[in-house]
């Protein structure tokens, strides 16, 4: 243990001692640096996911959701959520979903979602997992959900 270790009061010495962290070389580094490109670069990019996202822009041009009136929205919506609960959480279904809500947000909002918010909500509607507000961009994720 170094000097200054001892230096500082209630390390060294008391009921829960605290050994001094390990150094680790510059080939560790390293090491740790390309493991952790290659499993961002691996890991980063799942194909499910974008895929997803190009099904939830197909669905928003098949019904042109743009140039649908407030009323037109309102049943798609109603029609798409009654199919959620008698039919699952399909694919499409879930992707008809998003795109409902993410063009009520953007003309509700004015604020669209990005891409990576699609994701997230997609990742949550898999994993059955709750999202938390950590982040001042993921605000609109939540509202993917519903």
């Amino acid at each position: 243990m170094s000097d200054t270790a001892l230096l500082r009061p209630g390390v060294a010495i008391g009921q829960y001692p605290q050994q001094e962290d390990i150094r680790d070389s510059w080939l560790d580094k390293t090491a740790a640096e390309i493991n952790g490109f290659f499993r961002q670069y691996s890991l980063g990019k799942r194909p499910q996911y974008w895929r997803f996202v190009k099904t939830v822009q197909q669905q928003a041009e098949e019904y042109s959701l743009h140039a649908l009136e407030e009323t037109e929205l309102r049943t798609i919506s109603d029609d798409c959520r009654r199919r959620l609960y008698s039919e699952g959480f399909l694919d499409e279904l879930v992707a008809r979903s998003f795109a409902i809500v993410r063009e009520v947000a953007t003309r509700r909002l004015g604020l669209r979602h990005h891409d990576v918010q699609l994701i997230g909500g997609y990742a949550v509607t898999l994993s059955g997992c709750g999202l938390s507000m950590l982040h001042s961009g993921s605000r609109l994720a939540p509202s993917s959900k519903t």
